[in-house]
């Protein structure tokens, strides 16, 4: 009797034992899918933000590509405006070297009368000294208008003062003296005048 008794209960056992096991199969993937779950939710969370966050850089981007062209447009305009005013002063600087060169008589008289102030008739004298050391820069021409007014050489030499000679010609009240002495200036320095004019051209090139 007590062996058929237990022979009777070993298949209620092995059920329970096997509903055990699938009990906690469920328990552990009920776990997992939670765990899933609030992953998932935290990605979607981060991917949510990684959007937001690029949406906005997109807007910030297409607003700076935006304020770039119109400033490129600007700067496009602004260096076509320059060009022209290149091509401009450049042909009107051709054009005064050529009159200087070829009919130099035509200015002397404006350059007689604009040298008429102490600080010009300083210019005339340093450009004197000038012709001596070979030291010669452009300081000043003519503006863009016709035709040209005067073209002055002077050095950059410090602590030179005039010839005693030179000063008593540029400071006498004599116009037939410095007129003399103005044309000789422009007919020395008229190859050197061509020269340092075309080189300063060189820059708007």
């Amino acid at each position: 009797l007590l062996f058929q008794s237990v022979h009777s209960h070993s298949p209620m056992s092995t059920t329970n034992m096997e509903i055990s096991l699938w009990k906690d199969k469920y328990e552990r993937l009920l776990h997992s899918y939670t765990i899933t779950l609030e992953n998932n939710q935290k990605l979607e969370d981060q991917l949510l933000a990684v959007i937001e966050k690029t949406e906005h850089e997109k807007s910030l981007l297409s607003q700076e590509i935006d304020q770039l062209v119109t400033r490129i447009s600007h700067l496009q305009q602004k260096n076509a405006d320059l060009t022209r005013d290149n091509i401009r002063y450049k042909n009107d600087c051709i054009l005064a070297v050529r009159l200087l060169k070829n009919q130099p008589s035509m200015y002397a008289s404006r350059l007689h009368s604009s040298a008429s102030s102490p600080a010009i008739q300083d210019d005339i004298s340093e450009s004197l000294l000038t012709n001596r050391t070979d030291e010669q820069t452009l300081i000043g021409c003519s503006s863009s208008t016709f035709p040209p007014t005067a073209v002055i050489l002077t050095p950059r030499v410090k602590d030179k003062k005039p010839h005693p000679l030179e000063s008593d010609i540029l400071l006498s009240g004599d116009s037939s003296q410095s007129n003399s002495l103005l044309k000789s200036i422009l007919k020395q320095s008229n190859d050197k005048v061509e020269q340092a004019v075309l080189c300063n051209l060189n820059r708007f090139l």
